[in-house]
């Protein structure tokens, strides 16, 4: 025989309570509010530089991404055009990854390019991206990883 619906707040479905389609929802809300925070820390402690930007403006910057550039603290980041950090020889290249992400949610994989340090020093990174939809808006995650010493040891052995 079949059995008769449970009563719920909508009318079907299981009852309101721990067990119940409201505690079900109050239990992944609860999880996924927990994995932002859990996310958001690891994007603090990444030894990667790791840079999220919005509409082209930086509105976080980890301690990785400080140190790799050279400012004194994520302040002199926050509020930035993340194309202003380019090198100029590799702007139009930067550029066009920048308007892929915008375009929509997407990702740029690992891709060599050349960005300039507070001090005007230029360092060779190699970055990736991925763009995202969060509470209705587009962001970016872009995670870079200083690889200087790496390309001019190469460059010393051909």
């Amino acid at each position: 025989p079949a059995r008769p619906p449970r009563p719920g707040p909508w009318g079907g479905g299981a009852p309101a309570g721990p067990g119940g389609e409201t505690g079900r929802r109050k239990r992944a809300e609860d999880a996924m509010r927990d994995a932002g925070a859990r996310s958001r820390t690891l994007v603090c402690l990444s030894p990667a530089a790791v840079l999220l930007p919005s509409d082209g403006m930086i509105e976080y910057a980890n301690r990785a991404a400080v140190a790799m550039l050279g400012v004194a603290g994520p302040a002199a980041l926050v509020g930035r055009e993340t194309m202003d950090l380019v090198h100029p020889d590799d702007y139009e290249m930067v550029l066009e990854r920048a308007r892929y992400l915008r375009a929509g949610p997407g990702k740029n994989e690992f891709r060599r390019s050349r960005m300039l340090r507070q001090d005007g020093s230029v360092i060779v990174v190699g970055g990736a991206s991925v763009s995202y939809l969060e509470r209705g808006r587009r962001v970016e995650q872009t995670v870079l990883r200083d690889i200087t010493d790496n390309v001019r040891a190469r460059e010393e052995l051909t």
